[in-house]
């Protein structure tokens, strides 16, 4: 019986191609000529191109969690309602553990920023090229900073990624720096957004179709709006309009976004706690427009604490499926104990089912973006 040495290599290229990522590190540390391989362009794209129909069939999504400051490969079907750790991060270089706070999709690509934002690591996990990119400190004492990953759009060539950085002092925005993968520099970014809103601590941009979004406020608390980042253009667009009318301060917001071609907004009100769900119909970094009907409702316990001087911690992941017309919440077992990270699932029908994650620290909620794989090299 032949072994796998002596197969020939477009065969061995068509078997490992099958094998799921979470196994592409045993496939790569198996010997030279597979760790060889599998960092091929061909390899690769039939790797991707595996994941993407093995993904159709079975009707789940992935998604990177970041959970007690490490990221998993999560696969979650919202047919049988099983959300499964696929695989858990370790290193990308065989070096030590880095501990990530948050965890930023692109393209394909990952944005890991780590705790004390003391690296900043891209990587595609199909290509396995990671990115190591060094920036200068800053003086800012309060290490709140912003981060975004994009990239300036092409017609006849590649799409050029870049990062955004910019520091959130007492809600002022300002320190604004752009980092190019082509020069591999960064430089700092003359743009002035709209003085009159604030982005609130919590608010993480969601990444779509290359360009940023991040939920915002106006300054006296009685409006709030969408803050776009335009990565082709360098720049800030005017504020964008949210598709409720109803809106007080201490209500919850969060954004999502929809196969990289929509986005969605969570908002659950204060005074009632009913959790709406809302899809856009076309979106632009200057320009908006909300599906008229409200994809999804359900009445639930607030899914956040309060604590300290009134401050609301408002920090929560979702996902919507529109085909079964469903949505996935993550967050904490504020019933049970604040320390148990679990997943509300959303049915068409109102339903509320909850799925048990694991125990981590008591404020630190579990994040999440969507995931789908990509060719985009580094």
């Amino acid at each position: 019986m032949n072994n796998m040495s002596n197969l020939p290599r477009d065969l061995v290229e068509e078997i490992l191609s099958r094998v799921p990522v979470k196994y592409r590190r045993a496939v790569r540390f198996t010997c030279k000529t597979w760790n060889t391989l599998t960092k091929d362009d061909s390899f690769v794209k039939k790797h991707v191109g595996q994941a993407k129909l093995a993904s159709a069939k079975t009707k789940e999504f992935m998604v990177i969690m970041t959970m007690g400051f490490r990221v998993y490969l999560t696969s979650v079907n919202l047919h049988s309602n099983v959300i499964k750790h696929e695989a858990k991060f370790t290193s990308l270089d065989d070096s030590d553990v880095l501990d990530v706070v948050r965890v930023i999709h692109c393209d394909g690509l990952l944005l890991y920023i780590t705790k004390g934002s003391s690296k900043l690591v891209v990587w595609n996990p199909y290509c396995g090229q990671p990115r190591w990119i060094e920036f200068e400190p800053s003086f800012n004492r309060t290490g709140i900073y912003l981060y975004a990953l994009g990239y300036e759009k092409h017609i006849n060539c590649c799409d050029s990624h870049k990062i955004l950085r910019f520091s959130n002092f007492f809600y002022k925005l300002k320190e604004f720096k752009i980092y190019d993968f082509n020069s591999d520099k960064w430089r700092v970014l003359d743009v002035t957004p709209d003085e009159k809103i604030r982005i609130p601590y919590h608010s993480r941009g969601v990444s779509l179709k290359g360009n940023t979004y991040w939920f915002a406020e106006t300054r006296d608390g009685h409006d709030c709006l969408i803050l776009s980042f335009d990565f082709t253009r360098e720049r800030f667009w005017l504020p964008l309009s949210m598709p409720f009318k109803y809106w007080k301060p201490e209500d919850l917001v969060t954004l999502s976004s929809v196969r990289d071609e929509q986005l969605a907004v969570l908002h659950q009100r204060s005074d009632t706690f009913m959790m709406e769900f809302w899809i856009t119909t076309k979106i632009e970094p200057n320009m908006v427009s909300w599906n008229t009907k409200l994809f999804l409702a359900v009445n639930m316990v607030r899914p956040h604490s309060h604590f300290g001087l009134g401050f609301t911690f408002m920090s929560l992941s979702f996902f919507i499926n529109e085909e079964k017309k469903a949505a996935l919440v993550f967050s904490k077992d504020q019933g049970v104990s604040p320390t148990r990270d679990i997943a509300y699932i959303v049915g068409m029908d109102g339903t509320l089912k909850e799925a048990y994650l694991c125990v981590h620290e008591k404020y630190r909620y579990p994040l999440a973006c969507s995931y789908v794989p990509s060719l985009v090299q580094l």
